[in-house]
């Protein structure tokens, strides 16, 4: 049996959420064309580049497996907050730098100090831009200013709430998509914001249907949509991004509907 707790929030914290997301178009559309356009120079001018992951890394293998589609990407390092995860094995492997950065027990979701250590260690290593694969922090605001990046999320985000928040947003997406019903699940490659999962949508993978009277197993889908989907996706994004090709009018890209192959 599968028991969801609900919290209704005093209308107070409603108002002031609703503030904290709600920007006016015109000023967020500014937002993410400079945003984006800072992302694509920087992936056209040979950066090196650090994965920030937590788990298997099977995300990270993809990417590093098909990295001659984007030469000009200098993959230097990994990065991770778990020792228990596979960030060391795949660094050795491609013979990439590994970092370790440690989280604090007291605050093991956000903390300055973790960000300041990491920064440090991506600096000396003169990391320019990130790409995360699984990195299961949530991201201090003024790290994001020194080393942009980009996110994969097992999520639509251009289905939005009544308040035009991304719907499935965080930890349990799956799980949440099941529950309110939907047809489909899919990933987004997105920019990586302060605010979670909130960041300009530039992809969008194929959909993994859903059907009707079926009890899924939002794990096992999960791997799924990270084998068929995300594994083709997250490099197809890069190789667009890496060959300058990509450009802000085309967003967000949708690979059910386009295809993002190129030669």
């Amino acid at each position: 049996m599968i028991h969801i707790l609900q919290c209704t929030l005093p209308i107070q914290m409603k108002i002031k959420l609703r503030s904290a997301y709600m920007i006016k178009p015109q000023v967020a559309k500014q937002h993410d064309h400079i945003l984006f356009d800072r992302i694509a120079n920087i992936c056209k001018g040979n950066p090196r580049v650090a994965i920030l992951m937590s788990g298997t890394g099977s995300n990270t293998q993809a990417i590093l497996e098909q990295r001659h589609r984007y030469p000009n990407l200098n993959f230097a390092a990994i990065a991770t907050d778990e020792l228990a995860s596979q960030a060391s094995l795949i660094a050795s492997q491609y013979k990439l730098s590994f970092i370790f950065a440690k989280h604090h027990d007291d605050h093991p979701w956000r903390t300055k100090s973790f960000f300041y250590d990491l920064a440090d260690k991506l600096r000396y290593l003169n990391i320019n831009f990130l790409v995360y694969a699984g990195f299961m922090k949530i991201v201090h605001p003024a790290f994001l200013i020194e080393f942009p990046g980009i996110n994969i999320h097992p999520a639509d985000l251009t289905i939005k709430d009544k308040i035009g928040i991304p719907r499935y947003r965080g930890l349990g997406v799956i799980q949440q998509a099941l529950v309110a019903g939907e047809r489909y699940i899919a990933s987004t490659v997105h920019i990586i914001e302060a605010k979670t999962d909130c960041g300009l949508v530039i992809a969008i993978s194929k959909h993994l249907p859903l059907a009707t009277g079926i009890i899924y197993n939002a794990d096992k889908l999960h791997e799924e949509l990270k084998l068929k989907y995300e594994h083709v996706l997250y490099p197809q994004v890069l190789t667009l991004l890496g060959s300058g090709r990509l450009s802000y009018d085309q967003l967000p890209l949708r690979a059910e509907y386009q295809d993002l192959d190129i030669s």
